[in-house]
């Protein structure tokens, strides 16, 4: 059975990969982001923290507030640069698999098992698998594609306006709280947890 680090890690790597689709092009507020997701603070803390450390994010301090964000066109430019050495890599294996094949066909004409055969086997049997490896690296990095990206922007554009969503909905619990029990917003908002200067995400 699977460890319970490497469950963690698969967790992390998951969650990693969700926040990411928020296309972060605005800021956003853990407690927003908890209240969308459901989730405890200290879990998705920990995550954006993930994020900043693999360089996929970046963390600004502003006063008591901590702000999360990227920019989509940033992590495209690495993927395509990645994909772009991918396949650069993939088409000169190729080539080289396509020649021993050659040299390996060319051996077998006539001739019986020799040490050169022999060695071009184990260098076509090497170049096979490396080109393997490759191909399954080519098709990680198939999220540069146009139609991959629209989706992920439209995604962003929902957990945004899902997000201000409930932005209004703790302004309308801020006016109700002030106007029935006289509680300022600067209490509200110390008492849950809200900096001062929350708002919608614009």
């Amino acid at each position: 059975a699977p460890s319970s680090s490497s469950k963690n890690w698969k967790n992390l790597a998951t969650k990693k990969r969700k926040y990411l689709y928020f296309e972060l092009t605005y800021s956003l507020f853990l407690f927003s982001l908890s209240l969308l997701g459901n989730l405890a603070l200290a879990t998705i803390k920990d995550t954006l923290q993930a994020l900043v450390d693999d360089g996929k994010a970046h963390l600004e301090k502003v006063g008591t507030s901590n702000y999360y964000w990227a920019f989509p066109s940033e992590a495209v430019v690495k993927r395509k640069r990645k994909l772009e050495e991918l396949q650069s890599q993939h088409s000169d294996l190729t080539k080289q698999k396509n020649t021993l094949e050659a040299q390996i066909n060319e051996s077998l004409k006539g001739k019986e098992e020799s040490d050169e055969r022999k060695e071009l086997e184990a260098q076509l049997f090497e170049l096979e698998e490396t080109n393997k490896k490759q191909s399954e690296s080519l098709e990680r990095f198939r999220e540069c594609d146009p139609e991959v990206l629209r989706a992920l922007k439209e995604k962003s554009t929902i957990a945004k306006t899902a997000a201000n969503r409930w932005t209004d909905n703790i302004f309308i619990l801020q006016s109700w709280c002030r106007d029935k029990f006289n509680i300022e917003t600067s209490t509200f908002n110390k008492q849950f947890g809200l900096p001062d200067d929350f708002d919608n995400i614009p």
